[in-house]
């Protein structure tokens, strides 16, 4: 899409975040990556927004809570997943990436990293909650021949990795200073493994027949994991998780669409564990692969921070 394009696309963004109200207050919006770098074709339109809760967010929270129970309201991603779907309305659309930082905690720890993989000064400031003037923004982004799509230093698709981008930028410095080994494994989704193990065909047909509490994409991907476990002669044991499960001599951890941040508390719990695998859900026309991590030589430095 053109560079044109996504100005247009960005016009009835700001535009209607100066027009229409939501529960929670937009504060900032930034515009980052190619088109901020003035790409004539820039791949897509990242955004990252910078918003605060209601003044009743606690009181939010706590009906929410009652609402759906406590478990089934983390997974909705309580009342800030509210916030942002309310937000996605305007946002969501084919070609737009949006990250989301509560309360500006984010957007303050790339501003002190300097070293981060994506440095402030790519942040560009549109609209704050104080400064509506857009436009002349917009125009000071100017089309520039030689700027265009770079390479991102991502091990994996972040919104798939359902993380920050501070929270990647400390994985991915971890596996830069040896801190952390990540392998990553491929994912044929042709090819289904054929399980042999009694109990990991069990404990599929438990979670997708008989509990039905489990979706059916970690249903999906549980055998992909099953079958990491057996090629590394591992059998899982019983678990109360539908998404992280242990092996039964505890040394390998397996994490089925889970935030990819919790590979450090796999990895910290047991001192038995040697490997975590973080897999996510299958998607079409996108990269799927497994992601393993082990502690690298450097690990006791990672592990005091």
């Amino acid at each position: 899409m053109k560079h044109e394009e996504h100005t247009e696309r960005l016009r009835q963004i700001l535009t209607a975040l100066c027009t229409m109200s939501f529960r929670a207050i937009p504060l900032e919006l930034y515009v980052f990556g190619s088109y901020a770098r003035g790409a004539s074709n820039p791949g897509d339109l990242d955004l990252f927004l910078v918003y605060e809760p209601s003044s009743t967010y606690e009181s939010e929270c706590e009906e929410h809570r009652k609402k759906y129970g406590f478990s089934e309201s983390r997974r909705r991603g309580g009342v800030d997943g509210e916030y942002q779907r309310e937000f996605n309305r305007i946002f969501k659309k084919r070609g737009i990436d949006i990250f989301y930082d509560f309360r500006g905690r984010e957007i303050e720890s790339i501003r002190k990293n300097t070293d981060g993989i994506l440095p402030y000064n790519e942040f560009v400031l549109l609209w704050s909650k104080d400064d509506h003037d857009w436009e002349s923004k917009l125009q000071s982004i100017k089309i520039n021949p030689n700027a265009g799509r770079t390479h991102r230093n991502h091990i994996f698709d972040i919104k798939r990795l359902k993380c920050t981008l501070c929270e990647h930028d400390r994985i991915f410095d971890a596996i830069e200073k040896g801190n952390l080994v990540l392998t990553k494994e491929q994912i044929d989704d042709k090819i289904a493994p054929v399980l042999s193990n009694a109990e990991h065909n069990r404990l599929i047909e438990s979670h997708g027949q008989k509990w039905r509490r489990t979706s059916s994409a970690v249903v999906r991907i549980m055998r992909y994991g099953f079958a990491w476990f057996e090629s590394e002669k591992q059998v899982s044991k019983r678990h109360s998780s539908d998404n992280i499960m242990v092996s039964e001599n505890r040394t390998h951890s397996l994490l089925l669409n889970t935030p990819v941040r919790y590979i450090w508390w796999a990895l910290r719990k047991c001192e038995t564990t040697q490997k975590a695998c973080w897999i996510p859900v299958i998607k079409a026309r996108q990269e799927n692969a497994m992601l393993i991590f082990e502690r690298g030589l450097n690990w006791a430095s990672e592990s005091d921070e």
